[in-house]
């Protein structure tokens, strides 16, 4: 038995049909365990095809203190298997590096959190080529939702 890391779903794996059937039986004779049993589930997960540059921005006042972040990224497809890569390519003082670490966490969540179409995003590579903050209003929250935000 193993568990699905993408389905959460526990696969008992047999020789056949009757194989499976006896260890189920087992489970519920020997063990007590109600066990509902039917096809594995398959986890799809999806990637993009080309480079794209996106600008996120989050800003927000409400009175007093506000929330200001402001990010362009590079997203481009890595081969399969690559994983998820962050890199910093932005000019000095566009985006103070105490931020940095917010954008990469606002946008390394993503894939996973936020799919595009219902599947978990997988081979990505991020860069944050620009970006702007404000000395009073910025934040890490503010970065990492701007992170987030897809506006081009």
């Amino acid at each position: 038995m193993i568990q699905n890391p993408q389905t959460h779903d526990i696969v008992l794996w047999g020789q056949g049909e009757m194989h499976l059937r006896v260890a189920l039986e087992r489970l519920r004779d020997r063990f007590g365990v109600n066990v509902k049993s039917q096809s594995p589930a398959i986890g799809y997960q999806e990637t993009i095809r080309k480079s794209v540059t996106q600008r996120g921005r989050h800003k927000k006042q409400s009175g007093g203190h506000g929330q200001f972040g402001d990010v362009v990224l590079e997203i481009k497809p890595l081969p399969r298997g690559g994983g998820f890569e962050f890199h910093e390519r932005s000019s000095a003082g566009a985006v103070r590096g105490n931020y940095i670490g917010a954008v990469e966490e606002g946008r390394g969540r993503w894939p996973a959190a936020r799919p595009a179409c219902g599947f978990p995003v997988i081979d990505v590579q991020v860069t944050l080529i620009d970006g702007s903050y404000h000395s009073v209003d910025s934040s890490d929250l503010a970065f990492r939702t701007a992170a987030r935000n897809r506006r081009q």
